[in-house]
């Protein structure tokens, strides 16, 4: 018999490969639709990615895919979202469908408690390389030659924070976006 958290992982880690070739708003169907490197679509409802849950149509009709095919950016909400999350389920969780015991929560599990912090990567021309931040924890920062490196720097970052605060016993930052 198959171990399935070795199942789980085999498929995250080849999640984490798949790649944003470009991205667009349906308006009549409310979805954000991502064209993928395998060559298949990823569509979801915007209503269900943490960030874009308020956003009007208007919001969503500019999608930015990050050089590298990681991260869609929503320069009208500042909002972005990182793909292989998107594909791991990693939005809103209760939002999956079905009840507290569907399919999808148990194979996916909840968020890391990074996951539910809000990152903003920019390019810095004074260091010439990428900044990651934390929008809970502005005093971390990572800079990395791409966006992605960035981001995976400073989330790497805020879950040794997370887990110090937890250590001590002190209460962290709730979520900010």
């Amino acid at each position: 018999m198959t171990d399935p958290s070795a199942i789980k992982d085999k498929l995250l880690a080849a999640l984490q490969t798949v790649r944003a070739t470009s991205a667009q708003y349906d308006p009549a169907s409310g979805h954000v639709v991502v064209q993928l490197s395998t060559g298949m679509a990823l569509s979801f409802d915007a209503r269900l990615a943490a960030g874009l849950e308020h956003a009007q149509p208007c919001d969503l009709s500019q999608i930015e895919v990050s050089p590298t095919g990681a991260g869609l950016h929503f320069p009208a909400l500042d909002a972005d979202l990182y793909v292989p999350s998107l594909l791991a389920g990693i939005l809103q969780p209760e939002q999956l469908g079905g009840g507290p015991g569907h399919e999808a929560k148990k194979c996916l599990g909840q968020p890391k408690a990074e996951d539910l912090h809000t990152y903003v990567v920019h390019w810095s021309a004074e260091d010439q390389e990428f900044v990651a931040t934390c929008i809970g924890f502005p005093s971390l920062s990572w800079l990395a030659p791409t966006p992605d490196l960035a981001l995976l720097g400073v989330r790497n970052l805020v879950r040794s924070a997370l887990a110090d605060l937890a250590a001590e016993g002190q209460q962290p930052p709730a979520p900010r976006g």
